[in-house]
C-alpha cells in the first residue's frame, strides 16, 4: 500500500524490475554523474541515432512524416520486439460454434454483429465491388479471417467454483451469478503475412512508470483513474499496403462467403495493429497538451500555464492509467474520451491485471488476488510427490 503518512520515508527506486537502457542511457544510468561522452568521440552520433528511432516510430510513407517525427522529437524507443506465440490455455479459452446450445448461439449471434457493427461505425473494411476485385493485380494476395468467441464470464466462473467449498454455493448458483456473456472478435491472420518492412513495434508502459503515477497521485492527493478504449485497433486509420481479405465464417450480416473485403486500416491481427492504434494514441495526446517523457515513451506529463505539473498518464496498449488535477486536465482527458472512446473507472477498478482502490484520503492499495486465483495448479498424484527426483514428464 501506498500511503500519505509514509511517503517521506520511501526509498529512491520503487518496487519492480527496472527498465533496461539503452546503449546510449548505459553510462548515464551507472554514472549520472559523468557527462556523456559520445558527442566527443563522434560529434553528431547522438542526435542521428535518436533520429533513427523516431523515424522507426512512425511509416516513412504515412501522411505528415516530417510533423510526426517533430512532434515525438524527444522519445526513444526502448522496447525491443519479440515474437509471440497462442499458448494451449489462449486456444481452451475459444469458444466452438458448434458445440453451442440453441440460445447460447443467439447470444453469439447477436455478439458476432455487434462486432460487425463495430467495423462499419469505424470503416475499418469495404466490400470489394465486382469492378474493383478485377482491377486487383494479379498477384494481389488474399488473407484469411476468423472468429474469435469467447466467453467474458469463464474465467470468473471458474475461480468461484475453485473455492466454492468455501462459499458453499452450488454449481447452479454460481451459473445464475455469471453467467455467459458472449464476445465475438474478426481477427486477420497475420501469420500469412510476410513480415518483411512491416513495423510492428510500440512502446508500453514499465511497472516502474506505473508505480510513478500511483507515487504522485498520493503525495499531490490527486485521484487516479484507468481507462479503457473500446474496440481501440479499429480506430486506427490509413494503412500504406494494400491489404485484401476474405471473409470470416459465418460470414457477418450481408456480406457473402465470396466476397473480398479491402482493409482501411490495420485492424486485429494484422503486424503492425498495436503500433497504429499507439501512433494515433500519441497525436491525441500530443495534440490536447500531453507531452511524453524522454526515457519511456509511454509515460506521458501535463503541464498547466505556469509549467506546474498538472496530470501523469502511462499506456499499456488500450488501457491509460492517470492521475491529476485543474481544469486543464478534465478538459484534456474529457476530449480524450470523445476522441479514442474512452470508458472510465475509478474509485475500485482493475488495471492490467492489479486490482486498484484509492480511499477518501487518497491511499491506493494494490493486490493481484484475481491473478492469483487464476493460476492453473497442477494437480500431483500421491505416488509421484514420494518420487520428486524422477524425471519430468506431461
Amino acid at each position: 500500500m501506498v500511503t500519505s503518512t509514509d511517503r517521506q520515508e520511501e526509498k529512491d527506486g520503487l518496487e519492480g524490475p527496472l527498465p533496461v537502457p539503452t546503449p546510449l542511457l548505459v553510462t548515464t544510468w551507472l554514472k549520472p554523474h559523468e557527462e556523456e561522452p559520445w558527442e566527443d568521440l563522434c560529434p553528431g552520433m547522438e542526435e542521428s541515432v535518436r533520429r533513427l528511432r523516431l523515424q522507426d516510430l512512425l511509416s516513412e510513407d504515412s501522411e505528415g512524416d516530417d510533423e510526426d517525427a517533430k512532434e515525438i522529437s524527444e522519445c526513444f524507443m526502448v522496447n525491443p520486439v519479440h515474437e509471440a506465440f497462442l499458448t494451449g490455455k489462449a486456444v481452451r479459452s475459444e469458444i466452438n460454434l458448434k458445440d453451442l446450445a440453441p440460445d447460447e448461439r443467439k447470444l453469439f449471434d447477436a455478439a458476432m454483429a455487434k462486432e460487425w457493427d463495430s467495423w462499419m461505425k469505424f470503416s475499418a473494411v469495404e466490400v470489394l465491388s465486382p469492378e474493383q476485385v478485377e482491377q486487383l493485380p494479379g498477384d494481389t494476395p488474399v488473407f484469411g479471417t476468423r472468429w474469435v468467441h469467447v466467453d467474458k464470464n469463464k474465467k470468473v466462473r471458474m475461480m468461484a467454483g475453485g473455492i466454492k467449498g468455501k462459499t458453499k454455493k452450488t454449481s447452479e448458483q454460481i451459473a445464475k451469478e455469471y453467467p455467459l456473456v458472449a464476445k465475438s472478435r474478426i481477427v486477420v491472420q497475420g501469420n500469412q503475412e510476410e513480415e518483411t518492412g512491416i513495423r510492428s513495434h510500440s512502446p508500453t508502459a514499465s511497472l516502474l512508470g506505473f508505480n510513478l503515477v500511483c507515487s504522485v497521485a498520493v503525495m499531490k492527493r490527486w485521484e487516479v483513474r484507468a481507462y479503457d478504449a473500446s474496440t481501440a485497433y479499429l480506430q486506427a486509420k490509413g494503412i500504406s499496403r494494400l491489404l485484401v481479405l476474405r471473409p470470416p465464417r459465418p460470414p457477418p450480416p450481408g456480406v457473402s462467403q465470396h466476397d473480398l473485403l479491402r482493409a482501411k486500416g490495420s485492424i486485429y491481427g494484422t503486424k503492425d495493429a498495436g503500433r497504429s492504434w499507439w501512433i494515433k494514441l500519441f497525436k491525441e495526446a500530443v495534440k490536447e497538451g500531453w507531452v511524453s517523457s524522454k526515457i519511456e515513451p509511454a509515460m506521458f506529463f501535463l503541464y498547466n500555464d505556469s509549467k506546474d505539473l498538472t496530470g501523469i498518464m502511462v499506456t499499456h496498449v488500450d488501457d491509460l492509467f492517470v492521475a491529476g488535477e485543474g481544469e486543464k486536465y478534465e478538459q484534456s482527458m474529457k476530449k480524450l474520451t470523445v476522441e479514442l472512446h474512452l470508458k472510465e473507472n475509478k474509485g475500485s477498478f482493475r488495471f492490467c491485471g492489479k486490482n486498484i482502490k484509492q480511499d477518501d484520503n487518497f491511499n491506493i492499495s494494490l493486490d493481484q488476488n484475481n491473478a492469483i486465483e487464476a493460476v492453473e495448479y497442477q494437480v500431483i498424484t500421491k505416488d509421484r510427490r514420494v518420487k520428486p527426483n524422477s524425471p519430468l514428464h506431461d
